[in-house]
C-alpha cells in the first residue's frame, strides 16, 4: 500500500470539495445541487480509483473520507454537501457504500463498476425528478426515474464488459435496487443502494 499515493489523491478530493464548497458559497447555490454535482462525480472517481489503486489503498481512501465527512457535518464545514432541510447521513455513509461494495465484491469488476454507477446516476437522477413533484422524501416519479436510469446503466456497462445478462433479470435488479432505495432512510440508501444492486448482480449473473 502506498501512503504517499493515498495522501496526494486525499489532498486532491478535499481541494474538489473545498473549490465546490467556494462555487456554492460565491453563487449562493442550493445546497441540494451542489450535494448532486457531488455525488456523481465521487461515483465517477471512485471508478477511476479502483484503476490506479490497489485493493487495499481504495479501502483506505474510503475509510478516511468517511471520517473527513463525519468531522465535516460535525464542524459544518461543507455547506455544499450538508443539508439542513431533512435528517440525512447520506455524505458519511457515501463513502461506506463505496467500501462495502469492494471490501466484499472486488473480484469482480463488472459487479463493483455497476453498483458504483447505479448509485451515482440513479439516486441523484430519483432525487432530481421527484423533487419536481415533491419537496421533501421519496416520490413515485423519483422511483420512476431511479428504475431507468438503473436499468440504462445496467445494460451500458454490460456492454462494456461484455457480459451476457438477460433482460428480465436487469429488469429485476432494477426493480428490487428502486424499492430498497425507496424505504431507506436517512441516506443509509448510499449503503444499500450498492450492497443490494452487487448482490442482485452476482445471484443473476
Amino acid at each position: 500500500m502506498s501512503l504517499l499515493k493515498i495522501l496526494i489523491v486525499g489532498a486532491t478530493l478535499v481541494s474538489f470539495y473545498c473549490v465546490l464548497e467556494y462555487i456554492k458559497r460565491k453563487y449562493r447555490l442550493d445546497p441540494r445541487l451542489t450535494r448532486k454535482i457531488a455525488h456523481i462525480l465521487s461515483g465517477g472517481i471512485a471508478v477511476v480509483l479502483l484503476r490506479i489503486f490497489s485493493y487495499s489503498e481504495f479501502l483506505t481512501t474510503a475509510l478516511l473520507f468517511t471520517v473527513f465527512f463525519a468531522l465535516s457535518l460535525w464542524k459544518k464545514w461543507l455547506h455544499s454537501i450538508h443539508l439542513t432541510t431533512r435528517v440525512t447521513y447520506g455524505e458519511i455513509l457515501y463513502p461506506v457504500g463505496l467500501f462495502s461494495v469492494v471490501l466484499f465484491y472486488s473480484y469482480n469488476a463488472f459487479i463493483v463498476t455497476t453498483s458504483i454507477l447505479v448509485l451515482a446516476l440513479a439516486d441523484p437522477a430519483a432525487e432530481w425528478i421527484g423533487s419536481t413533484a415533491k419537496k421533501q422524501g421519496k416520490s413515485p416519479a423519483g422511483s420512476l426515474a431511479f428504475f431507468a436510469v438503473t436499468v440504462i446503466t445496467i445494460v451500458a456497462m454490460c456492454k462494456f464488459f461484455g457480459i451476457p445478462l438477460r433482460g428480465t433479470n436487469i429488469l429485476m435488479i432494477a426493480l428490487i435496487t428502486t424499492v430498497i432505495e425507496a424505504i431507506s432512510l436517512w441516506g443509509t440508501d448510499n449503503v444499500t443502494i450498492p450492497l443490494s444492486s452487487a448482490a442482485l448482480l452476482q445471484l443473476l449473473l
